[in-house]
């Protein structure tokens, strides 16, 4: 088993899977870095604001995807009732329903069955909110943002994931690619199969995890969460 994020990796730039832990430990180049603030409190704050900016950039993204079908399915509807009128001006058959059916059937609503009725409108409720939430939030990359004060250094969750797997089979004594850890937004789930006839101490790897997350510097706190398979792996 590999290493693998629950999101489709995006590597910010071309940072090795080592690269996380030489940034954690002060060396190394970062994933994505800016010029040194100048000397001076204004100069600071003015580089911190600029900071703040690159990360949340960095870390979010906008909605495009929401927007585009939200767009693409009201165009369809519009599309579907011109159509239909189009087909009642030229007296053809209605694709589906012509409009004056529609119609009555939009007045007849009252005397249409409680349950459907309630089915229908929570439905729609539904689907208001959930494009209402997707409107005011913003959208997530698999990214988190390492605390550094002199620069924005940010890394991909497949970078994180693979430093937390070396550092897990490490602590388990089995091979890094019988880990599989999964990173999200706030969890880290370590996953692992034993070599065959080697105990592994849940809170011992826990343990060390959660020491080498805590080492990243991660903007953000992580929980992490380490399960072992009842059954080991020959040779692993």
């Amino acid at each position: 088993m590999t290493s693998m994020t629950e999101t489709e990796p995006r590597m910010v730039s071309t940072a090795s899977t080592r690269s996380i832990d030489d940034v954690a430990q002060g060396s190394g180049k970062p994933v994505d870095q800016t010029p040194d603030a100048a000397p001076g409190a204004g100069a600071d704050a003015r580089f911190t604001r600029l900071y703040s900016r690159l990360r949340r950039r960095e870390l979010h993204s906008p909605r495009s995807t929401a927007a585009i079908a939200t767009a693409v399915v009201v165009s369809a509807v519009f599309a579907y009732l011109v159509v239909e009128i189009v087909l009642r001006l030229f007296g053809q058959p209605a694709l589906l329903a012509s409009p004056s059916a529609l119609a009555a059937g939009m007045a007849d609503a009252a005397t249409y069955p409680s349950g459907l009725l309630l089915a229908g409108g929570l439905v729609i409720v539904l689907v208001g909110l959930a494009l209402l939430v997707i409107a005011v939030s913003p959208g997530r990359r698999a990214r988190h943002a390492l605390t550094s004060p002199r620069a924005v250094v940010v890394a991909d969750n497949e970078v994180i994931a693979s430093s937390i797997a070396r550092h897990a089979a490490r602590a388990a004594r089995t091979s890094p690619d019988n880990v599989m850890v999964s990173v999200s937004s706030r969890t880290a789930l370590v996953h692992i199969v034993p070599a065959s006839g080697v105990l592994v101490d849940t809170g011992t790897v826990g343990r060390a995890v959660e020491e080498h997350v805590g080492s990243l510097g991660l903007g953000t706190g992580i929980r992490c969460r380490v399960t072992v398979a009842e059954h080991g792996k020959v040779g692993a």
